[in-house]
């Protein structure tokens, strides 16, 4: 019994460092014999189960990732298992295109976390550490250089970036003196291949027309076929869109009287334009609805010629021979449903006269064409008797 009091003791003063004078040591002593008398059970302390923190390392490598697992094991001093583990990845692209081969490579990062090579490959590096026993994990990576490992054949060379891993381990639950932390350097290989990618033949250039073709004017309006082509330099046509269309519409011409008492055949022109309601814009016409028109004038031609004549009830010395024609005027649009690409193709209406005169029988003749992009499509003439006082 007294060997295993005196094994208490000096455990007891060891590990605390007890420093209380003699008189108390002994006083202590006498307690501890009473205790173990009176109870019969020695105190459970074993040091020896105590084990040091020891890290294990695994790592795995693919084209493009590299994974690395670093494992901490311990034991304290009531054999509890103490246990750690952190998972480290570097992920990139496992092929990237080149321009050349062996070009030389600097690597950069803003965060540590994702890192940009100059060759056009990006390392995203993820660490998490998991434990439920009080062992702690930290790592902070940094690129090292990058390395021409083998060029495989004439546009193919294999690579190797490497990082370097400061990592750390550690945990709190040792006693004073046994190993309790662990830190080190790991070199982390992430492998990916660099090709020179055969030069594609250029794309053929091709454009995006538009055209029209009349079809017919009828009851005051000329109608279209409006086509949308994506054709070649040489003019081939590659693909074709089609939507029908009224290009213009117009009024008729028609003077405000049939005949009109004057003092002589010269007259002065009043002529004039201006504009009126337009129309509302339609969607989604044509093939793949990939058309809208808009009507984007919308004209009031005012003719006006005046005579010279007797004066009448309001002293006025002068007769007009008046009439209008309203012309509207639309836009055809495409947007290309694969591109997105636009075009337009403007129809632009006008009334104009091209004669005007007083014949050999006092007759006024006015002649008014219509023309949608510069082509005749309606011709209407006007006549009023004019009778000479």
């Amino acid at each position: 019994m007294a060997t295993t009091v005196k094994t208490m003791v000096n455990t007891f003063v060891n590990t605390f460092k007890f420093t209380a004078n003699a008189m108390m040591a002994m006083l202590f002593i006498v307690v501890a014999i009473a205790f173990g008398s009176c109870t019969g059970e020695d105190v459970n302390y074993h040091p020896s189960s105590v084990k040091q923190l020891m890290v294990e390392e695994d790592s795995t490598m693919t084209l493009g990732q590299t994974d690395l697992t670093l494992e901490a094991t311990a034991t304290d001093a009531n054999g509890k298992e103490l246990n750690g583990k952190a998972q480290l990845s570097y992920v990139g692209l496992p092929k990237i295109y080149v321009k050349q081969l062996g070009m030389p490579t600097n690597v950069s990062t803003d965060d540590g976390t994702t890192f940009s090579s100059s060759d056009g490959n990006v390392f995203d590096r993820s660490f998490s550490f998991t434990s439920t026993t009080g062992v702690k994990g930290s790592s902070i990576g940094s690129w090292n250089r990058t390395i021409l490992v083998e060029t495989l054949n004439d546009s193919t060379e294999l690579v190797e970036a490497i990082f370097d891993e400061q990592w750390t381990i550690w945990t709190e639950q040792l006693p004073e003196g046994v190993e309790s932390s662990k830190s080190g350097t790991k070199e982390v290989r992430v492998q990916y291949l660099r090709v020179v990618k055969p030069s594609a033949p250029e794309p053929e250039v091709t454009t995006l027309r538009m055209r029209a073709e009349l079809d017919a004017t009828v009851d005051g309006a000329s109608y279209y076929n409006v086509y949308a082509e994506r054709v070649t330099a040489s003019g081939e046509v590659l693909k074709s869109w089609k939507v029908y269309v009224t290009g213009i519409s117009f009024g008729t011409w028609r003077p405000n009287v049939t005949s009109q008492t004057v003092t002589s055949t010269a007259f002065t022109v009043q002529d004039g334009v201006s504009d009126i309601e337009q129309e509302a814009t339609r969607y989604d016409c044509g093939d793949a609805k990939a058309f809208s028109v808009v009507n984007h004038s919308a004209k009031m031609y005012t003719f006006d010629v005046r005579f010279d004549a007797p004066a009448d009830a309001n002293g006025n010395t002068f007769r007009s021979v008046k009439g209008t024609i309203n012309v509207w005027a639309y836009t055809v649009n495409f947007t290309e449903p694969e591109t997105g690409e636009t075009a337009s193709f403007i129809f632009d209406g006008k009334a104009v006269t091209t004669k005007h005169e007083v014949t050999s029988s006092n007759l006024y003749t006015r002649t008014v064409v219509i023309s949608c992009n510069g082509e005749v499509v309606d011709t209407q003439v006007g006549n009023v008797q004019l009778t000479v006082q």
